[in-house]
């Protein structure tokens, strides 16, 4: 890793920290494609580059969010139940995603592009059509149909966590917001618990599946420790930045600004995989 990695790293990890807690999208979606861009730099194997760079953005995208979920705990914005339920279905989901697909060797770096951009464009979407349903509240509603779409919320989330190494908060917020009528703060802290769970079960996934292969001095498996820790623990710190900005603020047109900035990175990747550009 030379200066300049470092430097980028950096940046990028507090960026994607402070973005990750203030809109509740995972930072991930900042951590994922850079990491690409590194192990590319690097020299990493070609068979290894997706595996590598998914593992190492799940574990920088769980040290950003223990930070989080600790901020919004404190701040009694998290549902532990909820996110200990819909965590484990999501956390099985993506145990089995990373053995049967995500760590097989057609799942390279056209299709990462094309799934990766694809769910950026859903990002983009929850940010500017997404409406609002509750302003107060934040219960969970009891009724028999409850732990079935808890159990489709984890499904999704854990599918999306293991292709895209986002952390699933992408389709978790929502959710929580639209079918379970919490309300956008309690629904972001709940995703940042929930993303604990998914993040640390397809981590072990990513380990498990790349054991024995050599590839970087500090990686294990298809996890890098020295990528991780150098873009998560920046990002845990500015994670907690934007939990509290969160709380304090109108993020309206914060959220479209960075939708713009989202939705160009999702159509380069798509034009990337489609046509090499």
């Amino acid at each position: 890793m030379t200066w300049l990695h470092l430097v980028l790293l950096v940046l990028a990890g507090l960026f994607g920290g402070f973005i990750g807690g203030l809109l509740g999208v995972g930072g991930g979606i900042i951590f994922a494609p850079v990491l690409l861009l590194y192990f590319q730099a690097i020299g990493v194997p070609a068979t290894a580059v997706m595996p590598l760079t998914l593992g190492t953005s799940l574990l920088t995208v769980l040290i950003a969010t223990v930070s989080s979920a600790y901020t919004q705990h404190r701040l009694g914005a998290l549902r532990w139940p909820v996110a200990l339920f819909t965590g484990s279905v999501s956390a099985l989901i993506a145990l089995v995603i990373t053995a049967t697909i995500s760590t097989q060797s057609w799942y390279d770096k056209r299709v990462f592009q094309l799934f990766f951009g694809s769910v950026l464009i859903l990002v983009v979407w929850r940010m500017l059509a997404y409406k609002p349903l509750v302003t107060e509240g934040g219960a969970f509603p009891e009724n028999n149909r409850s732990k079935g779409l808890l159990m489709v919320i984890g499904s999704v989330s854990g599918l999306v966590s293991a292709l895209t190494g986002v952390g699933g908060g992408t389709i978790l917020v929502p959710a929580y917001h639209r079918f379970l009528q919490m309300t956008l703060t309690v629904a972001t802290g709940t995703s940042a618990g929930t993303i604990i769970i998914t993040a640390s079960a397809a981590i072990l996934a990513y380990v498990v599946q790349g054991w024995g292969v050599p590839l970087l001095p500090f990686s294990v498996g298809f996890v890098d420790g020295t990528a991780s820790l150098t873009l998560g623990l920046p990002a845990m710190m500015s994670a907690r930045w934007g939990v509290l900005v969160a709380h304090k603020i109108n993020t309206k047109w914060l959220k479209r600004i960075f939708a713009v900035f989202v939705l160009l990175i999702a159509l380069r990747m798509i034009l990337n995989a489609l046509f090499e550009v």
